[in-house]
């Protein structure tokens, strides 16, 4: 028997070892930096396939009718093509190693030799062994990551334990993705809310104080006609009392009109932009490539963009132009809004435009600003076109 050379079995271990924190910076880094929950457990899966030498490598999710939805699936080039079940939804059988994850939520290892549906499966396309780990999110059992070795290939015998550091990586994404879609859904919440309140408001001033005051300005008008003509003094009180409800009147319009624009409803992004370029004193550049409506949800959002920017070009820019574009290229509506101003804007000091972050976010679109100080102010989104008034 050939005696084995302890400096070529430290060496291994110390080159595996290298390996192994290579592919967990590499998969933690890509988590730190917020990628998306697919893209990271499709890198998990990949390195960690690799680094045990596993012909298939796999995430599942349990779902509530006991089977396992796989998001992430990794095959070594070598071992041949497979569909089911990692193209959709397995049972979760009682003989597998997946089951024994499910049933007492700690790793199992079964062979191929297994009496289930998915023994019969795996031992047809030349599976022998199976490793699977749990991944625990906020303490709950959310789902497995299994390893698929085939015949010719050994079966680590630390497999399980190697596993588990890539585990905790699944279990950060896990957690991110689902509390960001939390956020997106609180957020959507909070903005439909305040776009109800706004409607609710606006249909309140309009058939309400408006149409009131209104009538009373048609009376004190009346009242000014019928006063005696001698007496200067009564006629101009009420002449004067006539002309600062008028002024009110229009600054109740103007509000109603912030609040939810009519014209929005009526004719449309394009018009409501127009009209809030027209009410602008800075002087305003428009470009439209677009014909048509868009989702209600869409159309309220950009136009309070451009609203705050407008806004926050009369308040801090300094500007002597604005250049505003609106585009739309197949499902998304691309809006930016550039300012020759003295820039300097920052979303974290209350400059109007934060609050607009969770408006664009909720309704699924992105919003860039650049101010670099001295360079003017551009802020950027784009939005689909079709995004849903409802959540």
């Amino acid at each position: 028997m050939a005696a084995i050379h302890p400096r070529r079995s430290s060496d291994a271990q110390v080159l595996w070892a290298l390996r192994e924190q290579e592919a967990l910076r590499l998969v933690a880094t890509l988590v730190a930096r917020g990628a998306s929950s697919s893209t990271a457990l499709s890198l998990v899966v990949r390195e960690l396939g690799r680094l045990l030498g596993a012909g298939y490598a796999s995430i599942g999710r349990f779902e509530s009718d006991a089977t396992i939805c796989n998001l992430a699936y990794w095959r070594d080039p070598s071992a041949p093509d497979i569909d089911p079940p990692f193209g959709g939804r397995w049972p979760v059988d009682e003989d597998t190693a997946s089951g024994a994850v499910y049933r007492t939520g700690r790793p199992a290892r079964h062979d191929a030799a297994a009496v289930s549906r998915e023994g019969e499966w795996l031992r047809s396309h030349g599976v022998r062994e199976v490793v699977a780990c749990p991944v625990i999110v906020d303490d709950r059992l959310w789902g497995k990551v299994s390893l698929l070795f085939l015949d010719s290939r050994p079966v680590p015998e630390d497999a399980e334990a190697r596993i588990y550091g890539f585990v905790e990586l699944v279990s950060s994404t896990i957690a991110q993705a689902e509390y960001r879609a939390e956020l997106i859904t609180s957020r959507n919440r909070l903005v439909m809310a305040s776009d109800a309140a706004r409607r609710r408001i606006e249909r309140d001033l309009h058939d309400g104080a408006q149409q009131r005051l209104i009538a009373v300005g048609l009376e004190l008008r009346e009242a000014e006609e019928c006063a005696p003509r001698d007496d200067d003094a009564l006629r101009r009180r009420l002449s004067n009392a006539a002309s600062g409800l008028s002024e009110v009147l229009a600054q109740l319009q103007e509000i109603s009109r912030g609040l939810h624009p009519a014209i929005l409803a009526s004719g449309g992004l394009a018009a409501a932009i127009k009209a809030l370029v027209r009410r602008c004193p800075v002087s305003t550049e428009l470009r439209i490539a677009m014909t048509g409506h868009l989702s209600e949800r869409t159309e309220v959002t950009l136009y309070y963009v451009v609203s705050e920017a407008l806004a926050n070009v009369l308040k801090h820019a300094n500007a002597s132009v604005v250049r505003i574009g609106l585009s739309k290229n197949e499902d998304t509506v691309s809006l930016t809004i550039h300012d020759d101003g003295v820039g300097g804007a920052d979303l974290r000091r209350g400059s109007g435009l934060a609050g607009l972050t969770d408006r664009v976010e909720a309704a699924g679109g992105t919003i860039e600003v650049s101010s670099p100080i001295g360079r003017g102010t551009t802020v950027s989104v784009r939005m689909p076109s079709n995004a849903e008034t409802s959540t």
